[in-house]
């Protein structure tokens, strides 16, 4: 359990430096990803439950908008796969200004429903589970 969180937390806080940094068009030294993969492998171990809802709710409304991009241009899955590394890459430029700040609204929407579906659930959900009882 805690090493596959510690790993997801220090890739996304690894994938996020880079991208960050590609948005500004800086060149990232390697050192950068992997000192913040490692505080961010830390954070997730540190804050589980939070880190495990932050990043199914964010990675959830990331491919929802993804695959709908992908749908309406007619690409299908290489346009899929093209737009995720345009946006890993920070180069978002291409989309025009309607289309990416859309896809940024859209995806802040998502991420928000998700977030609010997995904590109100989530904690309705963990009170009925320590209610249960089994019958011998």
């Amino acid at each position: 359990g805690y090493a596959f969180v510690f790993v997801a937390g220090a890739f996304g806080f690894g994938v996020l430096a880079a991208f960050v940094a590609g948005l500004f068009g800086a060149d990232v030294h390697g050192a950068v990803p992997v000192v913040a993969g490692l505080i961010g492998g830390f954070l997730a171990v540190w804050l589980q439950r939070v880190v495990i809802i932050l990043a199914t709710a964010a990675q959830g409304a990331l491919a929802s908008v993804l695959a709908a991009a992908s749908l309406v241009s007619g690409g299908g899955v290489r346009a899929y796969r093209a737009l995720f590394y345009r946006l890993l890459d920070g180069d978002m430029s291409h989309l025009g200004s309607f289309w990416l700040y859309l896809g940024l609204f859209s995806w802040l929407i998502l991420f928000a429903a998700g977030l609010a579906a997995q904590f109100t659930r989530g904690k309705e959900m963990y009170r009925r589970q320590g209610r249960r009882t089994i019958a011998p």
